[in-house]
Order: structure tokens, then C-alpha cells, then sequence
């Protein structure tokens, strides 16, 4: 899973800031859109190397893997040839590979960063969501003031690739946000992000995962949609109960 950088603590300053993007997958464990439960983690380095990729046991029922999103099914949590780490584990694993300078990149980062506990200025530097680096204003008559492009639409009319015509792989994604950022955030040049930016605004919109499939499962795949009557889903799991972290707002 990667070499642990904590003993540099004390010397970090002096050292080249190292860029990871992190990327969480989750399944869902009610019908709502905020019910989510990280399923799998994905971090990958500057080198575009996979330095951790795992998935997360479940901590309480399974009411969906979302499987036509995350491409995750419960057979996955007993192959013997992956990674399948308690939440608590995967978490410390992360933190091991991250130096105190690291900068953290990816689409919405804070959520992942959220999902998973870190702290800036204890876990890493600083986080730079790709999100924000393309954003837009939006017309005055919007309701919001930015207008803000998915990781699928960014990569698709800058980098020349799909990466989310089907289901989202995280170690995908993570490499695709350093490859944006690589290309056009590394280098502080504004006016080839305002070239890029004004493109992704002029080109017809990408359609969101949650637009296609509003519901799967049962369950809301977006805050507009409403959940379907409950499926009939088996849960993967009944672990003892653990506290329920208070979801970040999903994209």
C-alpha cells in the first residue's frame, strides 16, 4: 500500500510538496440521497501510481451497491484478491501515505477528504478542487453564481476521454483530476484556464450519472429524485452498530 512519509513530520517545509488525488466510491444504505457508506478508496501519486486502492467493509447493512455506478457488487467484498480493509484501517492507511505538505486534487475533494476525516494542516497542505479550477460565473438569472463542470465533462473536452460512460472507477478518476491539474492547473497559467474554461462552457453539456439514472435500487441518485419503494436488496452485512458519520453532499 505505499511507504508511510510520517517520519519526515518535523522536516516536511523542506521538502517538494507531493500531490495525491483521493478518490471515495460509496454504496448505499438507505433509499435517501444522502444515505452513503464509503465502499472504496482510491489514492493515487504525481507519478500516476495506485498507491492504494481498497475497499471499505461494510459497518452496517447494504441497502444498494449501486452497482450500475460504482461497478460494485457484494461477491466483491469476499474476493480474496482484493483489498478489503475495515473504515478505520483504510483511513490510517491513507494518512500513511501522505506527507504533512501533501496537496490533494479532485473533483469536489472535500468530500472525499470529509468522507474520510482528514484535516488540513495535520493530514495535508492544502486541497484544490478541480471542480472550482474550471468553474465559470453563471448568467444573472441562475440561481447560483458559478457554474461548475463534472470530472466526466472536464476530461471529455480538454483530455479527449471518457471516463464515465459507464461505471465510475475511482482509481480512474484520481488519475484523470492529477492529469487536469498536470495539464492545466501545475503551471499557473490563467489565460490557458480561461481558454479551457470558456470551451467546457460552449460545448454541449455532458449528462450527469443521476440524470440518466435517476434511481437505482430504490434508491434517490440525486436531491431531486425521489426514492423508490423499498427493492427487495439483501444486506451484505449486519455488523454491530457504529455511529453514523453525517454524509457530505454528494455531486
Amino acid at each position: 500500500m505505499g511507504v508511510s512519509f510520517r517520519w519526515l513530520t518535523q522536516l516536511d517545509a523542506d521538502f517538494p510538496v507531493a500531490t495525491f488525488s483521493i478518490d471515495v466510491e460509496c454504496v448505499a444504505d438507505g433509499p435517501g440521497y444522502a444515505d452513503r457508506m464509503v465502499a472504496r478508496v482510491a489514492v493515487v501519486d504525481e507519478t500516476e501510481q495506485t498507491v492504494l486502492d481498497a475497499l471499505v467493509s461494510p459497518s452496517r447493512p447494504v441497502f444498494s451497491y449501486l452497482t450500475p455506478l460504482t461497478g460494485l457488487t457484494e461477491a466483491d467484498f469476499a474476493d480474496p484478491t482484493r483489498t478489503v480493509l475495515p473504515f478505520d484501517e483504510t483511513v490510517a492507511a491513507v494518512r500513511a501515505l501522505l506527507p504533512r505538505n501533501a496537496r490533494l486534487v479532485g473533483q469536489n475533494i472535500h468530500k472525499d477528504t470529509t468522507w474520510l476525516g482528514l484535516v488540513p494542516g495535520r493530514d495535508y497542505e492544502e486541497a484544490i478542487d478541480i471542480g472550482k479550477l474550471f468553474r465559470v460565473e453563471a448568467p444573472p438569472w441562475f440561481r447560483r453564481k458559478f457554474t461548475t463542470f463534472s470530472l466526466r465533462h472536464e476530461v471529455l473536452h480538454l483530455l479527449g476521454v471518457d471516463i464515465q460512460a459507464g461505471v465510475h472507477d475511482p482509481v480512474v478518476d484520481a488519475l484523470y483530476s492529477l492529469r487536469l491539474w498536470a495539464a492545466y492547473g501545475l503551471a499557473g497559467d490563467e489565460m490557458r484556464l480561461q481558454v479551457a474554461r470558456a470551451h467546457l462552457a460552449a460545448v454541449p453539456s455532458t449528462p450527469s450519472f443521476s440524470r440518466i439514472m435517476p434511481v437505482i435500487d430504490g434508491v434517490a441518485m440525486s436531491r431531486s429524485a425521489t426514492p423508490a419503494v423499498s427493492p427487495a436488496v439483501s444486506p451484505a452485512v449486519s455488523p454491530p452498530s457504529s455511529p453514523r458519520a453525517a454524509a457530505p453532499p454528494a455531486n
